[in-house]
């Protein structure tokens, strides 16, 4: 026989691509070895080889892989002439969201609306012997070549190792834990504002939203409530009593819990934080 010449030679016809990664020659673009492989799959490979060969070659010159379709329908010749065989269905492995995807199959001669599946098949005895027919599919099934034959030249498809992609994993964002509100008392005095200080500037380092702040400081802001009713009756009583100390420093409390509980209302989280810590100096 005459040696292969033109497009008969290229490394890159989808025969010897299907070929080479059902025999196990050539990885699938994940980087996994197999000998069983979807159609999808098997084209994903030859498009990835495609552009690594039109990496190097001038734009004129550069080779225009088969669509799927195409390829599809090639790799159909090579199921009818025994060269691969189906060996399972598979669930799709992009389905879209929250639904299935449909096919028509002739079952019997009737057309039949069925589930689409992955199909995977694998390299029967005759197609691993075989060299002509993966040349040329297409002629191949037309003209009912005799399978297996040798061929003259049968080429070896290379690629460049084909790259496994990284993953990296996905950081795991520091989670500070949410501070629990204080136990108060009633009564108000500094040590219990200095509890609730704190716990604001705990609320504040825990990374919640504006929202989330005030939801969380509404779970306990009933207690800064009791004391601005207290601090004014006890207002009134030192007044009576002439207790002028007493006097001024519950005016000064007077004044910064009802600016906390303005801001409160303003839905304004850090006045209420900057009301407190004016409170405790």
């Amino acid at each position: 026989m005459a040696v292969l010449r033109g497009r008969a030679a290229q490394t890159l016809r989808p025969g010897l691509v299907i070929k080479a990664v059902l025999s196990g020659d050539i990885p699938l673009t994940t980087g996994e070895v197999v000998h069983e492989a979807s159609i999808t799959d098997l084209h994903s490979v030859y498009k990835y080889l495609v552009a690594q060969e039109n990496l190097t070659r001038p734009r004129e010159r550069r080779l225009h892989g088969m669509t799927y379709r195409s390829f599809a329908t090639l790799f159909r010749f090579a199921y009818l002439m025994g060269l691969v065989e189906k060996v399972r269905e598979e669930p799709m492995l992009f389905p879209p969201p929250g639904g299935k995807l449909f096919s028509i199959r002739l079952e019997e001669g009737k057309p039949r609306v069925v589930e689409s599946k992955r199909v995977i098949y694998r390299l029967t005895d005759v197609g691993k012997e075989d060299e002509l027919a993966w040349l040329n599919l297409c002629k191949a099934w037309i003209e009912k070549w005799p399978v297996p034959q040798k061929a003259p030249v049968f080429p070896k498809v290379e690629v460049k190792p084909i790259p496994v992609p990284e993953v990296k994993p996905t950081p795991i964002p520091e989670v500070k834990p949410i501070p629990e509100p204080p136990r108060l008392t009633e009564r108000p005095s500094i040590t219990q504002f200095r509890k609730f200080y704190n716990y604001l500037v705990d609320l504040k380092a825990s990374g919640l939203s504006e929202k989330e702040l005030l939801t969380k400081l509404d779970e306990a802001f009933g207690r800064v409530r009791d004391w601005d009713i207290n601090i004014e009756d006890a207002l009134v009583a030192a007044e009576k009593a002439r207790k002028k100390e007493r006097v001024e420093q519950l005016k000064f409390w007077n004044s910064c819990i009802k600016e906390a509980v303005e801001s409160f209302l303003d839905d304004d989280f850090d006045g209420v934080l900057e009301a407190f810590k004016r409170l405790v100096g």
